[in-house]
């Protein structure tokens, strides 16, 4: 869905859908293209779906990324990752 329609799109399913839980609209997420649309997204979404998206979306796919969204990106792994540590 997300390749063929957009971001929005699939927001759009996801928001319509009341039986996915935070884990699973995060897993969906996580398979999106690594975007400021997503992060932006992200932010204003419940916050155990951010928790589990930065949790658990791969740093192997981070490329062909410009400088200033590679440092939030980065922040945002870094931030999570010591919170889990705890």
């Amino acid at each position: 869905m997300y390749s063929q329609n957009g971001f929005d799109v699939l927001c759009g399913a996801i928001d319509g859908e009341q039986s996915l839980s935070a884990n699973e609209i995060g897993e969906i997420l996580c398979c999106t293209q690594l975007s400021r649309e997503v992060w932006t997204k992200l932010e204003k979404m419940d916050s155990q779906i951010a928790d589990y998206y930065w949790e658990n979306v791969q740093t192997s796919r981070l490329q062909d990324t410009d400088g200033q969204a590679m440092e939030y990106y980065i922040e945002k792994l870094l931030h999570y990752k010591c919170l889990s540590l705890k």
